[in-house]
């Protein structure tokens, strides 16, 4: 079964290039393909840790032990492929990474908030709706994307779940410095002292407040990951990103209604 072509195999072939040797006997693998095994030792082209565990016919969804049997020592799983990454991760590079997310979030999620607002720009009934329902399912599923994409894919360059909720906190702390500068000095000409500190305050809590709420089910699906050593499951995620959401489109529905009633926000 293990010898059997993968069902997700990319096709690709990568020959090797000079300077490239076997991981273990060392034999020169100059000219020879990536999915062919070392002509020496019989050893695969990569070593097993190193390998994409999505690639491993030991990760797909029928293996059990009593169709397989025992998995091999040398064989290619996904709690192998992430004790290797672990072991080799480096505190400096996950606390750089979390500093990126944490800039970088907010003005990835601005932007997907302006595309949003170009599509479904306007006034009446729809406008409404579009900042009552797509507006703020755009803008938190933004604000955590970047993060969600490393608890996914590279969950093994976070520490703790800590940096995942600062990644969060962040993200809806920079979104909201950002739309405050926006309304505050390009939108709303000459705004009152009372509109400024709201949006100071309040909105600021909404935006950290809800991308934290966001972070907490991406951080818990972490935590059970790495502790279980399984790909996260982001299902359960899922309701704590949607709590979210229905926070903050509550928070547009009554400033509409407000704002309809003589309130400006």
């Amino acid at each position: 079964m293990a010898n059997e072509p993968h069902i997700r195999s990319s096709g690709r072939e990568v020959v090797g290039e000079k300077g490239s040797g076997c991981w273990r006997c060392g034999y020169s693998r100059v000219g020879i393909g990536q999915g062919t095994p070392c002509p020496e030792c019989g050893s695969p082209a990569i070593r097993p840790v190193d390998a994409e565990p999505d690639e491993s016919v030991w990760e797909e969804p029928t293996t059990s032990d009593a169709l397989s049997g025992r998995v091999p020592d040398d064989a290619v799983t996904y709690a192998r492929w992430l004790d290797a990454r672990v072991a080799e991760r480096d505190v400096g590079r996950s606390w750089s990474m979390t500093g990126l997310i944490a800039l970088g979030a907010g003005p990835f999620a601005v932007v997907g908030a302006f595309a949003g607002a170009i599509w479904g720009g306007g006034q009446g009934f729809f406008g409404a709706i579009v900042l009552v329902v797509f507006g703020p399912i755009v803008e938190e599923v933004c604000k955590v994307a970047l993060a969600t994409y490393v608890v996914e894919r590279k969950p093994y360059l976070f520490l703790s779940r800590t940096q995942i909720l600062i990644c969060a906190g962040a993200a809806g702390l920079v979104f909201s410095v950002i739309e405050n500068l926006l309304y505050l000095h390009v939108y709303v000409r000459l705004p009152s002292a009372e509109l400024v500190l709201w949006r100071w305050t309040v909105c600021v809590a909404l935006h950290v407040g809800c991308s934290v709420l966001a972070g907490m089910g991406l951080a818990s699906a972490w935590r059970d990951g790495m502790r279980d050593k399984r790909r996260p499951d982001l299902v359960p995620a899922t309701r704590w990103l949607v709590g979210a959401i229905v926070l903050h489109g509550a928070y547009n529905a009554l400033a509409i209604m407000l704002e309809r009633g003589g309130v400006l926000f």
